[in-house]
Order: C-alpha cells, then sequence, then structure tokens
C-alpha cells in the first residue's frame, strides 16, 4: 500500500501546500511577463488553478476513505477530507 493511501490526512494537507505553491509560482509568472496585466487578473488565475485542483485532490481523498464522492459538495466550505473518518479495510 502506497504512503498516500495510508496517511490520506498527511496527504491532503500536503497536496494543499503544494496547490498553494503552484498558484503562487503561477502569479509570480505572469507578473513577470512584462504584460500588463491587473492584480485581479493574477488572482483569478490563482483561483483557475486553485478550485479545480482542490476539488480533485479533495474527492480522491474522500474517495480512498471510502466515502461518497457526494462529500465533495462540502469540501469547499470546510476542512472537510481531514475530519471524514476511513470506511475502507486497511490492508497491512
Amino acid at each position: 500500500m502506497s504512503w498516500f493511501v495510508k496517511h490520506l490526512n498527511w496527504t491532503w494537507v500536503f497536496g494543499i501546500l503544494v496547490i498553494y505553491a503552484l498558484c503562487f509560482i503561477a502569479g509570480l509568472i505572469i507578473g513577470f511577463t512584462g504584460t500588463e496585466i491587473s492584480d485581479e487578473a493574477v488572482g483569478a488565475t490563482g483561483y483557475v488553478i486553485y478550485i479545480p485542483a482542490y476539488y480533485v485532490l479533495s474527492g480522491w481523498v474522500i474517495h480512498q476513505k471510502g466515502r461518497s464522492l457526494w462529500w465533495t459538495l462540502l469540501a469547499g466550505f470546510i476542512f472537510l477530507p481531514l475530519w471524514l473518518p476511513n470506511y475502507r479495510k486497511r490492508e497491512n
């Protein structure tokens, strides 16, 4: 069994940190291209990256925990994947 499947909560936390880093790097790249882009456009680009990546990561973690993917509808409002217990039996 993979470390990521064994430690789903840590996988989610590290995944969120990677997503934040990607959004930050994308903002830096857009900011340093020298084009006339407003700060709002740079922020919107971060959200365009963050929101789908967040839901894909949360959906994967929720699915690995043996839960219905309907739980991802609530994942945007709270840190739901961390609170859900694991219903899938672990293989040692």
